[in-house]
């Protein structure tokens, strides 16, 4: 009888226990991302009855269960669901690990949920088909070998990193070659990479990609950068060398009021840039509203520590400004560049060097401001080589024409138009003198139509420079000065280089100048 009791007992306390540990609170995981040496996730905690009286812990553990690492998790005042991402970092390669979160209900630390994940491997995945570039997805920081030319054709293209899932890893082309990729929906992050953090892109070469058509060009409204190889790079460790576009068209148009960046290989980037090009590009882009618009023949934007070195870009740019509803407080700024939109790499002393381009640049500009404005700001920077930079640019040159037209409409009358239009930079806001810099003509020319309310920056070099004395840059021209402005030639009076076969200290722009200059 005293056994039956006993058992009967042990049975009625196990029940309380299991009674008093039942909770309405939840967790999930989601989104769990994994690298050879982190994890990345989301965590939602929900208390629908406020049963939670401390800390709720995300843990971290190992294989034999000792705690690796833990972050708190902390509810805002009043509420009962959160959400949060939460990395772990410094993981063993092709390890296992458990998340676990952990919250204290009534004194007692209760889990709330589990979740089991292998950190991947050190090794290198060689990719051989479509199939296995497009599943690089499944692991963002792996190191990819290309072992053989990959065609796309009929293939329905969907960009393998986009926001929020950049590349962190490495890819080497080993000079294979890409191709007949058709992108057909813009994302904020657009080209074949789409985005990239801290990675390695090297020896590849892309071809035909393409990206809507001159009759059905692709349509956004929101903010967006665009690049062949890549839209975006965040961060200033990236590397991209000896990667090559060529025969590529982009056409779009954007009804943004935010910001439109677009390259011929990369839309917006920090890091690096080395021995690369865009050969044979089309880029034709149309906006209707105001906006950032940053595009250049090789990179839309430049910021803080990024650098291009021995790089050129060939091909086209048309732009298009077709205002719809502009009024009161509209200010536009447009930097186009035959190489770089916008230059703004200033925590470097050399960001852009050794480079050129021969990318012609068709511009044309209706705001169709709307009747009743009272104030509105409209600035353009159209440059050979750079739209805007307020940085130092040294040993360069542009081959190529630019067209610029504008027209104002009926009720601009309280309007403000500053347009700098430079066979080389347009604007340029740096305090040291630019060096070895050459506007080089042989047919090509610059055409400026301007309406009279337009204040009109224009020289073969550089249009307007801030800081920066013109007398002082060690920059000239070769060749032809062809210029007219409203169908009148105008002569700028600009250095012409008298010994241009030995004229750049590099011999990689030397050599290029040299193959249109005298070849």
């Amino acid at each position: 009888m005293k056994r039956v009791v006993y058992l009967f007992v042990a049975v009625l306390s196990l029940f309380v226990l299991v009674a008093c540990n039942t909770t309405a609170a939840t967790a999930a995981f989601d989104d769990v991302e994994k690298t050879k040496s982190s994890v990345t996730f989301t965590v939602t905690v929900d208390d629908p009855d406020a049963e939670i009286t401390g800390y709720t812990y995300v843990k971290l553990y190992d294989a034999d269960e000792e705690l690796i690492n833990s972050q708190i998790l902390n509810f805002e005042e009043g509420e009962t669901s959160l959400e949060d991402e939460v990395t772990f970092s410094s993981l063993d390669a092709e390890t296992t690990y458990t998340l676990v979160v952990e919250a204290t209900i009534e004194k007692r630390n209760v889990d709330l949920a589990t979740e089991e994940f292998t950190t991947f491997a050190e090794s290198e995945v060689t990719i051989t088909t479509v199939e296995e570039f497009m599943d690089m997805t499944s692991n963002r920081s792996g190191d990819y070998i290309l072992a053989n030319d990959l065609d796309f054709t009929d293939v329905e293209y969907t960009i393998p990193f986009g926001s929020g899932k950049s590349f962190l890893g490495t890819f080497d082309g080993q000079g294979y070659t890409i191709s007949n990729i058709t992108i057909d929906e813009l994302a904020v992050y657009t080209g074949v990479f789409g985005t990239v953090s801290s990675a390695t892109i090297e020896n590849l070469n892309i071809d035909n990609v393409n990206m809507g058509t001159a009759e059905a060009p692709l349509e956004l409204a929101t903010s967006t950068r665009i690049g062949f190889a890549i839209g975006y790079i965040s961060s200033q460790s990236a590397e991209i060398n000896n990667v090559h576009v060529t025969n590529s068209s982009l056409y779009i148009k954007t009804a943004s009021t935010i910001s439109t960046f677009v390259g011929g290989l990369i839309g917006d980037m920090r890091g690096s840039i080395e021995n690369s090009s865009v050969e044979n590009a089309v880029i034709q882009v149309e906006t209707t509203s105001t906006a950032d618009v940053r595009i250049g023949g090789l990179v839309g934007s430049l910021w803080e520590d990024a650098t291009v070195n021995e790089s050129y870009s060939t091909g086209s740019i048309d732009f298009t400004f077709a205002g719809e509803g502009l009024g009161d407080t509209d200010n536009s700024a447009i930097d186009i560049g035959g190489l770089v939109g916008r230059n703004e790499a200033t925590d470097v002393l050399s960001p852009v060097k050794d480079v050129y381009s021969t990318v012609d640049i068709t511009a044309d500009f209706t705001y169709n401001t709307e009747d009743g404005t009272e104030e509105a700001n409209y600035s353009v920077n159209v440059g050979g080589l750079i739209g805007y930079s307020s940085a130092y640019v040294e040993s360069g040159f542009y081959a190529g024409s630019i067209e610029l037209t504008q027209t104002s409409t009926e009720f601009e009358t309280n309007t403000y138009k500053l347009f700098s239009v430079g066979g080389l930079i347009g604007k340029y806001f740096a305090r040291k003198a630019l060096n070895e810099l050459v506007r080089f003509g042989n047919g090509e020319s610059i055409t400026l139509t301007v309406s009279e309310d337009v204040n009109l920056k224009f020289s073969q070099l550089v249009a307007f420079s801030v800081n920066a004395d013109p007398a002082n840059f060690d920059a000239g021209v070769v060749g032809s000065q062809s210029a007219t402005i409203n169908t009148e030639a105008v002569t700028d009076i600009a250095n012409e280089i008298a010994e241009p076969t030995t004229y750049f200290t590099s011999d990689w722009v030397q050599a290029a100048f040299d193959a249109i200059n005298v070849g």
